[in-house]
């Protein structure tokens, strides 16, 4: 027997919120209330801008939504810019708070080094906006515009994983 699993959007909005309070709730044992709040937002950062989807839909869609009872459009452009905003005023006022966690010291890793790590940020950028750049209306249209956005998405991670194993062997402190 099959079932089928369609979560909301809402649904999606509140493991969102829970598993972002749970990460924070983790930091609080080992950091201060303000270094927890600031990790957990890097940490938010670090799926906006390294990871290509329609992050925008979850995140400000639902709670917009959800007042105002109207679509909000193109989101993803307000977390872009947040996520980046964020990463440069703690790169510039704050970079010790890059060092607390693992997932925030790669993305410090990837923010200080431009290449290949502005390559990372990029080629997401290009699967997060793959819609915006083509259009909505033709998006839905021709399947081949879905296959791209499938390949981009698909690019985007194997360059991550590709270029930022090497950090986290460091990271990590493995040894061979």
């Amino acid at each position: 027997m099959k079932e089928n699993l369609n979560l909301t959007p809402g649904f999606k909005f509140f493991l969102i919120l829970i598993f972002l309070s749970f990460i924070a709730l983790c930091f609080t044992a080992k950091l201060s209330i303000t270094g927890s709040i600031q990790s957990t937002l890097l940490v938010w950062s670090f799926y906006i801008l390294c990871f290509p989807a329609n992050h925008g839909k979850i995140f400000l869609g639902v709670p917009f939504k959800f007042i105002t009872k109207k679509t909000l459009y193109y989101p993803q452009i307000f977390l872009w810019s947040s996520a980046a905003i964020l990463n440069i005023f703690t790169y510039f006022f704050s970079p010790w708070v890059y060092f607390n966690t693992l997932i925030t010291h790669l993305l410090f890793q990837i923010i200080y080094s431009p290449w290949p790590g502005w390559l990372i940020i990029f080629i997401s950028f290009l699967g997060t906006f793959y819609k915006f750049f083509v259009g909505y209306q033709n998006f839905n249209k021709y399947l081949s515009h879905k296959i791209i956005r499938i390949l981009i998405i698909c690019l985007s991670l194997f360059t991550l994983i590709y270029f930022s194993h090497k950090d986290l062997i460091i990271i990590l402190n493995i040894r061979a």
